[in-house]
């Protein structure tokens, strides 16, 4: 495997879309200047450019159209986006271009901080913690756990 290889593409594309896909979709009612605030950002530049480059595809498969709407409509619904890693399984399964392209869109999202793998963590914007605690200023994207703490003395 090559150092800057994705171990799960689908998960790394759902866990990149995902916050900006209701942008992207032009779901529901957002208002202009978010979506341009939000897609303004170095990982909302990545999520367009992979947008752009899976639309096409996307939109000929109904079921993966589906469920990329499911997600924009929701970004936390984990039901949603595990239906649209599966159908975005199946799409780069039967598109070797397509998954070459999008593995390597992912390797530069990666090698420029907007995306971790492997229990790696990606922060834009400002994170600040104290002992105990983690605080974040925008938006948390997946899922985010403290191990318990350990009493002292």
């Amino acid at each position: 495997m090559k150092p800057d290889t994705i171990p799960c593409v689908e998960a790394a594309v759902v866990s990149l879309l995902a916050p900006f896909l209701p942008y992207l979709i032009k779901a529901g009612e957002r208002s202009a200047q978010k979506a341009v605030d939000a897609l303004a950002t170095e990982a909302g530049k990545c999520a367009k450019a992979l947008w752009m480059r899976l639309l096409p595809e996307v939109e000929a498969r109904p079921a993966t159209a589906e469920a990329a709407a499911d997600v924009a409509a929701d970004p936390e619904d984990e039901l949603a986006r595990g239906a649209l890693q599966l159908q975005l399984r199946k799409l780069l399964e039967q598109n070797a271009e397509l998954r070459t392209d999008v593995e390597e869109m992912l390797a530069n999202a990666q090698r420029s901080g907007v995306l971790a793998t492997g229990g790696g963590v990606a922060v834009g914007g400002d994170v600040r913690a104290s002992e105990g605690s983690i605080g974040v200023i925008g938006t948390v994207g997946g899922n985010v756990s403290l191990p318990p703490r350990e009493k002292k003395g």
